[in-house]
């Protein structure tokens, strides 16, 4: 059984489809989320007039509160520039068992490095194939 599930997330809306997976998960099996919110070393602005790490770690705050309402340990925090050492980092730190992604099949910098975790990573990777890529 998994006891702590990791979660990357980045705002888009496969990042959206893995934490509402990991919350099914993590009801059924009694486990707990870490959200760890991906973002780039600048400060990025997406649509809304908030930057990105405001925008995250407004999302993070959102989960912990619904995760509250259902009974589901939700913890999470921001990482500016993240790279697989980093993430392993955070994995050992929190004591993660268990990582959780969904994919939706682009190129970009922030696919890469979720591959490079799930090809190296020192616990069960669980990708997902994106339901949804709106």
């Amino acid at each position: 059984m998994t006891k702590r599930i990791l979660v990357p997330y980045d705002g888009s809306a496969c990042a959206d489809e893995a934490v509402a997976k990991a919350i099914e998960l993590a009801g059924r099996e009694g486990s707990s989320l870490y959200l760890l919110a991906l973002g780039p070393a600048d400060d990025t602005t997406t649509d809304s007039p908030l930057p990105l790490r405001a925008s995250l770690t407004d999302d993070l705050i959102t989960f912990a509160r619904m995760g509250a309402k259902l009974g589901i340990d939700i913890d999470g925090s921001y990482l500016a520039a993240p790279t697989v050492a980093l993430l392993h980092a955070v994995i050992e730190t929190h004591h993660v068992d268990r990582v959780l992604m969904v994919r939706g099949g682009n190129a970009s910098g922030r696919t890469r490095l979720l591959d490079a975790l799930a090809d190296d990573c020192p616990v069960p990777v669980t990708v997902l194939a994106a339901e949804s890529t709106a």
